[in-house]
């Protein structure tokens, strides 16, 4: 892997900024692996899942547009691209996996208790909104959440917002 230090690039169709994290070329009859180690966040990119080489980006994104309030966002905002050595998108043969990872003091901030619940969600520049992705693995252990796309844009960790109340309810006493 080769690491591009603060670079700036514009995040597709969002008119965001973003800084690459980690950058490689990925051969499609080896595939490969990107990783950011300092956000331990990857793309997984399978032998055969291209029809041609491509270079795999992660970026963290500065100032992405918000979840809906109800929904709860955990750690930062990943755009993960690939794009051919022109620089044109390349169109997936299979499914690839992305994971980002999360810090239990990122957990401990909104109150959740329950990791199980966390969620990935995936920014749909057409229609300007978060969409939950199906199929979300949570590594409890490893602190990871991951799922497989057969697309690339903005991600992040999140829960659907569930109540932390946990205190009782009101009695009143009276007397007898």
């Amino acid at each position: 892997n080769s690491n591009d230090p603060q670079v700036n690039v514009a995040v597709s169709g969002t008119g965001e900024s973003a800084n690459v994290l980690a950058s490689d070329t990925v051969s499609p009859s080896i595939g490969g692996i990107v990783t950011d180690a300092s956000s331990r966040t990857s793309i997984i990119i399978p032998a055969g899942s291209m029809p041609k080489s491509v270079i795999a980006k992660i970026s963290s994104v500065s100032n992405a547009p918000s979840l809906p309030t109800d929904k709860l966002s955990v750690g930062s905002v990943y755009d993960f691209s690939v794009k051919d050595i022109g620089g044109e998108t390349v169109t997936f043969l299979s499914n690839i996996e992305i994971s980002i990872s999360y810090a239990d003091t990122q957990l401990n901030s909104i109150g959740l208790i329950d990791e199980s619940i966390l969620r990935m969600f995936t920014y749909n520049s057409s229609n300007s909104a978060w969409e939950q992705v199906t199929g979300t693995t949570v590594d409890t252990v490893n602190n990871k959440v991951s799922c497989l796309v057969n697309h690339l844009s903005m991600f992040r960790i999140g829960v659907i917002n569930v109540s932390t109340d946990v205190s009782p309810p009101s009695i009143s006493v009276g007397t007898i």
